[in-house]
């Protein structure tokens, strides 16, 4: 929804909510309980530390982009 009010409104910055999204899909990786038995409970940890690994990236990433690209 918010794609569309930023293709019809040039204030709203697309790239942003993008960004976010991405960085939601990641979070869920992040902070989300390993699966019960029978479940992928074994890859957890790796899943986990690449998980943050990019959460990390794109936080950084995006805050740097925010501090340091000047719109005219």
């Amino acid at each position: 929804m918010n794609f569309t009010f930023g293709f019809t409104n040039s204030s709203i910055d697309n790239w942003g909510h993008l960004g976010g999204l991405i960085n939601g899909f990641f979070l869920i990786f992040t902070l989300s309980p390993p699966m019960e038995e029978g479940g992928c409970a074994g890859n957890y940890k790796i899943w986990f530390w690449v998980s943050l690994g990019i959460e990390i990236l794109i936080n950084v990433g995006g805050l740097a982009l925010f501090y340091t690209v000047r719109i005219t």
